[in-house]
């Protein structure tokens, strides 16, 4: 099997993207195989995910599978020029450029894991190829990357009901909810946690598909993103999320709302952190005239109070709050403006879009004896 590549970056490109997916975390080599019609795939996994990806404009002579050493190939693809041979014979891999030769050995093909089923089942449903992607890392925005107990907290949760998808995350102290639409759903849909640090990998793969829809498919215990040209699964936790429908509040039963700049809220924030985080990790948040003020004190030392044009409406009140769980709630919106729902000062606060009803963050109150 003989393989010329006479766009040396576009294939380093996806090479890369295929060897990164999975981190080497298990297996650090890359299986190469030419079907009968002459179509190159290129596929990688670990014990969390695996990804298959078309590679396009390669001659491909013969077909087969071979398993490429992964890094050092991609070392140097990074440092030949195009074209460039590559040809798998005897258990060897040897690539030509020019009139330089290097030779790798390389694993027998039944080496490398059985990815059988994990690409190949049924459809549960379409979603727009930006939109997935985008509602994953807000979605995403309270889980942890860590294997935690419970569970549920290292991972994202995406469910389907009808033709609406929510993708959400909780460390238990804070939620963040993403909702977008789907089509094609099929049967009961999808009810599944991913773990939130594959699911960030994931969603730079989903980011570079050509394709303006996806289909997410059901796997061998696990999830499958997939487009024309790329497909990738994700191992499924075993756990269940809360039903949260039950603790978010409704807007319109909030006693306060402030309408405020995302900009300046979040300045003030990070502005804050530097003497809030030294401490207690904590902010006070108090309706003022034409606007709200953010303090923070340690004692003894120094204190900061910063105000903030804004539109409060509703009953005045002091409320303490988490800065690293506010700095980050903030930081996961793009909207120029946001609305605080605010219930009481021993209530959950909740953050949205002013003109997006798609987006939601709630995090839990800190006494303000703490401040």
């Amino acid at each position: 099997m003989r393989l010329t590549i006479n766009d040396g970056k576009a294939f380093t490109r996806l090479f890369d993207t295929v060897m990164r997916f999975t981190g080497g975390q298990m297996f650090e080599n890359v299986l190469c195989t030419v079907d009968k019609d002459g179509k190159l795939l290129l596929s990688a996994c670990s014990v969390e995910s695996s990804i298959i990806a078309q590679c396009h404009n390669v001659l491909c002579d013969g077909s087969g599978s071979a398993i490429f050493p992964a890094k050092s190939v991609s070392a140097l693809l990074k440092k030949v020029d195009a074209p460039i041979h590559i040809e798998f014979k005897d258990e060897k891999c040897i690539v030509e450029s020019g009139k330089c030769r290097y030779r790798f050995a390389v694993p027998p093909v039944d080496s490398f894991p059985d990815m059988s089923g994990l690409h190949s089942g049924e459809t549960l449903c379409s979603v727009k190829t930006q939109d997935i992607a985008k509602a994953i890392l807000f979605g995403g925005t309270c889980a942890t990357l860590k294997n935690e107990y419970p569970v549920y907290i290292a991972g994202v949760h995406i469910n389907t009901s009808g033709n609406i998808m929510e993708i959400a995350s909780t460390d238990t102290n804070r939620l963040s909810v993403s909702t977008i639409g789907c089509s094609d759903v099929v049967g009961d849909g999808i009810d599944a946690i991913l773990p939130w640090r594959v699911m960030k990998d994931a969603c730079r793969v989903i980011e570079q598909f050509q394709d303006e829809e996806i289909r997410i498919t059901e796997g061998k215990g696990a999830l499958c993103f997939t487009g024309s040209d790329i497909s990738i699964s994700v191992r499924r936790l075993a756990a269940a999320f809360p039903k949260i429908k039950s603790i978010i509040p409704q807007k319109q039963d909030a006693l306060a709302v402030c309408t405020i700049l995302r900009k300046e809220l979040l300045g003030s924030i990070q502005r804050i952190s530097v003497v809030s985080t030294k401490d207690t990790g904590c902010v006070k948040l108090s309706p003022d005239v034409d606007g709200i003020s953010l303090s923070a004190a340690v004692e003894g030392a120094c204190e900061i109070n910063e105000f903030i044009q804004s539109d409060w409406n509703g009953q005045s009140f002091d409320s303490g709050w988490n800065i690293d769980f506010l700095s980050s709630g903030v930081s996961a919106f793009d909207d120029d403006v946001l609305e605080l729902f605010l219930y009481g000062a021993e209530k959950p606060m909740i953050i949205a879009g002013r003109d997006e009803s798609s987006r939601l963050y709630l995090v839990m109150p800190i006494s303000l004896s703490s401040i």
